[in-house]
């Protein structure tokens, strides 16, 4: 869900040009922006790399338990950003909602395998719906107890918007 990059061209750039990322996305388009912001911005440690919906795990397969850090910056309802965009909770269907939960938890499930033992997954949303924030993290750990949780929570509103993040630890044994 790497999108046009913003988060990920901060990373990159805080590694110094060190380690490799791989920015993953559904949206040809966005990931062609993420190449171009990257080498505007001279930062040639990022690999975009397309994805086809529903089959994940067939294109980072290969990259099973080699992560150290890895980001799921889930598509969420935003409500987060209703200080901004007081109209998106109105311009929702109610069944998006549990689409959106769907999809949340297929992530969790599909990228997880790629973290090393002692690696960290971040998992963020820029939402404070329980079902897409800690319902979410309670779900996860469940399916996967060889991670525990090493913390989260909630950040904002003030003076921006609210996020959620929630880091889990993949256990060494």
């Amino acid at each position: 869900c790497a999108g046009a990059g913003g988060k990920t061209l901060a990373m990159a750039d805080a590694l110094l040009g060190k380690g490799q990322i791989f920015a993953y996305d559904v949206s040809a388009k966005k990931l062609e922006a993420l190449r171009r912001r990257a080498t505007r911005s001279n930062l040639f440690n990022i690999k975009a790399v397309p994805v086809v919906e529903n089959e994940e795990e067939k294109t980072v397969s290969k990259f099973k338990s080699r992560a150290d850090v890895l980001l799921i910056d889930a598509p969420c309802s935003g409500w987060g950003t209703l200080r901004r965009n007081p109209d998106v909770k109105w311009r929702q269907e109610f069944e998006s909602l549990d689409r959106l939960e769907a999809l949340q938890s297929r992530l969790l499930d599909a990228y997880a395998p790629l973290v090393k033992k002692g690696g960290t997954l971040t998992y963020g949303v820029c939402t404070f719906r329980k079902k897409e924030t800690s319902d979410q993290v309670s779900a996860f750990l469940k399916r996967h107890p060889e991670f525990e949780s090493i913390g989260g929570g909630y950040l904002g509103p003030k003076p921006s918007d609210a996020f959620f993040l929630h880091a889990f630890r993949r256990k060494e044994k």
